[in-house]
């Protein structure tokens, strides 16, 4: 979408509702987010959401793209709605090189190539954002969510701020936690799939931008952050979901690695 609708946004979400205003003062009429009320909002989100299906289980497939190698690095996802995430990344004539694990609980990365991981409460991510894993999962499907409340639903309009613009839709969710350091929010198309994902730090200058590109049979997940005036990118591309089966299994912490601090583990995977 168009970039001055970005920092529209931006604007939006970093400072709250009571200023859109005033942003929309800054720009022509045409490209401004226009904030839809009563009836008018219902029916738009009744209309987002209906493709969001229902689902049990998810299985995505995809690789590495941001990564300035010849052979780009393989992943494979497996969701079950709500309670389980697993992630592997795989390079040819390795095999598998990382693992990710999520449940309600913890979150477990392990690094096979130097035999370290590391193992983390979801309790401090969650009293940061309010996240779930459920939120999580919707960020690899491609839909708007509540953090902390699941994916986005037709009864949520006094949950959300929804703005109408070219081409779709704004979606900012009122905080639902009121010690939350994030706020967020979307753009999204009229069939509900997200186009991007717009999140700004209350307690720096931090900004991430996940934009999503869809083709007819991939979709691109371009992320930038930016801190301390800083960009940072990464990229993944990922097939459609393929809803139902088993997956595959955990693998756990295996004999003789050692666990690491977030930040050791970090500096080690990006050596």
């Amino acid at each position: 979408m168009n970039r001055i609708l970005s920092i529209l946004a931006i604007l939006i979400i970093a400072i709250g509702s009571p200023t859109a205003e005033a942003a929309r003062h800054e720009a022509t009429d045409s490209v401004a987010p226009r904030l839809l009320k009563g009836k008018e909002a219902s029916k738009s989100l009744e209309s987002l959401t209906k493709g969001y299906s229902d689902w049990q289980t998810a299985e995505i497939s995809g690789k590495i793209t941001s990564l300035n190698i010849f052979v780009k690095p393989s992943i494979k996802i497996f969701m079950r709605r709500g309670a389980e995430m697993l992630l592997s990344v795989r390079v040819p004539f390795k095999g598998e090189v990382a693992r990710l694990e999520l449940d309600r609980d913890s979150v477990v990365v392990v690094n096979k190539l130097n035999a370290t991981y590391v193992r983390e409460s979801l309790e401090e991510l969650t009293r940061i954002a309010d996240v779930t894993i459920s939120d999580i999962q919707d960020v690899f499907l491609g839909r708007a969510f509540i953090a902390g409340r699941g994916t986005l639903g037709p009864k949520d309009s006094k949950r959300v701020d929804l703005y109408s613009v070219p081409d779709g839709y704004l979606v900012v969710p009122a905080p639902s936690a009121t010690d939350a350091l994030l706020n967020y929010g979307f753009y999204t198309y009229t069939d509900g799939r997200v186009d991007q994902l717009l999140l700004n730090s209350l307690i720096d200058d931090t900004v991430a931008e996940l934009e999503y590109v869809y083709d007819k049979k991939h979709t691109d997940l371009n992320l930038t952050f930016m801190r301390k005036g800083k960009p940072r990118e990464f990229s993944v591309e990922l097939d459609r979901p393929r809803f139902g089966g088993e997956g595959f299994g955990r693998i756990g912490i295996q004999s003789g690695f050692r666990q690491l601090s977030p930040g050791e583990f970090i500096k080690k995977f990006l050596k």
